[in-house]
């Protein structure tokens, strides 16, 4: 693997790792947000998070001075990027293999390849720990056409369960177009 791809697939690691650590979905009726090709439906309370670097970064509405309320939003960020990966499996096992380097207690609940609007995309649902604050993320991979995709939903551990319906709504309404210009 060249150091150019480990250096990609790492800052891809850190950008979704920084999404997912700060912190549901609930609320007002979806609406459709998208970037870099990729569609998805949220609901309307979400807001843009601080930026990343992803090519979208939301979350769910939180009091910003209450800590535990920061811990316990949903979360979402996005990124679609050039890669030299043939599949989303490829493109998953790059990211395992550097999460499990970086994530303290790093757990993976569930690895599985998925469609979603006839499109394959490999699921990871893995939990980490940064310092004393446990986190539960949902990662999702797909490539097409030398791009690779990530959908990331993280919140705490203790709100995971909280926000698994919300989370498994947006999947469900995931579409991509790999032939949209990178924004």
């Amino acid at each position: 693997m060249s150091a150019r791809r480990n250096l990609g697939a790492m800052r891809t690691v850190l950008l979704l790792l920084i999404a997912g650590a700060w912190g549901a979905l609930a609320g007002a009726d979806p609406i459709a947000r998208s970037a870099a090709g990729v569609a998805i439906a949220v609901p309307a309370d979400w807001r843009a998070a601080p930026l990343t670097g992803a090519a979208l970064t939301l979350e769910s509405p939180h009091d910003v001075k209450d800590q535990a309320a920061v811990r316990a939003a949903g979360r979402l960020a996005l990124t679609v990027t050039p890669t030299e990966v043939a599949t989303a499996a490829d493109a998953a096992a790059v990211l395992r293999v550097d999460l499990e380097r970086v994530a303290l207690a790093f757990e993976v609940l569930e690895d599985a390849e998925t469609v979603i609007a006839g499109r394959a995309w490999r699921t990871l649902r893995f939990r980490f720990r940064t310092g004393q604050l446990g986190w539960e993320q949902r990662l999702l991979v797909a490539v097409d056409g030398g791009r690779v995709a990530h959908l990331s939903l993280s919140t705490d551990l203790d709100h995971a369960d909280d926000w698994s319906a919300a989370f498994a709504a947006v999947v469900e309404s995931l579409r991509w177009d790999p032939a949209a210009p990178l924004e």
